[in-house]
């Protein structure tokens, strides 16, 4: 709805990076047709079309800084709450099967446990890169003259973050 709705409010079509990100998004598809393999443009459409499509999206319905906040606070929550589940999973056995990979780093040692979520998460690296990816907007609530709340409310929010990207190690 925000898309269709876009040309309608004034949404900057011609604003520089959405016409770099659609240049690139061409860019991609033609350097594989320009190779020969046109069966390599529709790998591309299938691979980065959604992402720009959500790239779209996000600029077509993020208009004003509390919509920023909003998203943000929805992602820091979903990451916090997929750190809690490979929290659970790693110290209480809350079903690891699910949330804990077993990999085999050195023969003859036991397996290394890893934090891992679902979906495009079930690989702990991607977990940790979501992880990553949310603190700056954690750091959102940090406000440089209240050091208790600092401590209070973000300290803890950061470290639980952090331990949760030590656990996919």
């Amino acid at each position: 709805l925000s898309v269709v709705q876009a040309p309608l409010s004034g949404y900057p079509l011609r604003a520089i990076q959405n016409v770099l990100v659609t240049a690139f998004f061409g860019w991609a598809c033609m350097a594989w047709i320009l190779h020969g393999w046109l069966g390599g443009a529709l790998e591309v459409v299938s691979n980065l079309g959604p992402v720009i499509i959500l790239y779209y999206l996000l600029t077509a319905g993020l208009r004003t800084i509390n919509h920023f906040r909003i998203t943000a606070a929805v992602m820091v929550s979903l990451s916090l709450y997929a750190g809690l589940r490979g929290f659970l999973a790693f110290h209480y056995g809350v079903q690891p099967e699910v949330y804990l990979m077993e990999q085999y780093a050195v023969i003859g040692e036991g397996p290394l446990l890893r934090a891992r979520f679902l979906g495009v998460f079930s690989d702990p690296n991607d977990l940790a890169q979501m992880h990553l990816t949310v603190l700056p907007m954690l750091l959102m609530l940090w406000k440089p003259k209240s050091p208790v709340r600092n401590l209070v409310l973000v300290g803890p929010l950061l470290a639980f973050l952090a331990y949760a990207v030590y656990l996919t190690h």
